[in-house]
């Protein structure tokens, strides 16, 4: 679990154990950088974020009185496949 601040906004960040510590680091700097974007999640609702193009990350916004962000899945770019 991580607290970010965005824009004086309290973001909690978790993650499932299918992510390990080092690409729990690299969607908390994702989701760092997204800034305003970040904070236009509505609740309960799923995102894929971009990293570059390197890896993804599956982010849902939790229905919770905080915001608070969990990252599901980290996806490197060698399992994705493009049709």
């Amino acid at each position: 679990m991580r607290k970010l601040y965005i824009k004086d906004q309290e973001v909690i960040v978790t993650c499932s154990r299918n992510v390990d510590w080092v690409g729990f680091q690299r969607a908390c700097a994702s989701i760092s950088e997204l800034e305003n974007e970040c904070l236009l999640i509505k609740k309960s609702s799923l995102v894929l974020i971009s990293q570059k193009e390197n890896e993804y990350f599956v982010v849902e916004r939790m229905n919770t009185d905080t915001f608070t962000l969990h990252i599901h899945y980290n996806i490197l770019n060698q399992q994705v496949y493009r049709v």
